[in-house]
């Protein structure tokens, strides 16, 4: 199976595998009047896989723990600044970097 398909490939009978706002791109390329970029989607296989290479569950579960209704708004920035680059310093794996 393929993780990453190309709008067209996208559509509302595959929405659990693309997404709804991929679905949806996927449906309006179809349609003959619609001027629509092109562009692809990423499954939530390649995505959950992406996730658990890189811990990033774990890790933003011991993050949230530390959030409560007495943190400041620069304390909950930086709480957001520290998921922000969990995904930033991710890595994919070989196959998957392959596929992009």
């Amino acid at each position: 199976m393929l993780n990453i398909l190309l709008f067209n490939e996208c559509h509302y009978s595959n929405i659990s595998l693309v997404g709804g706002k991929s679905a949806s791109l996927g449906e309006l390329t179809r349609i003959p009047f619609v001027n629509n970029a092109d562009g692809f989607a990423v499954t939530t296989t390649f995505y959950t896989t992406f996730l658990k290479n890189n811990c990033i569950e774990e890790k933003i579960a011991e993050i949230y723990h530390t959030v409560s209704s007495s943190l400041s708004l620069r304390e909950l920035t930086n709480t957001s600044k520290k998921i922000k680059n969990l995904f930033k310093t991710a890595k994919y794996s070989k196959h998957q970097e392959s596929e992009l």
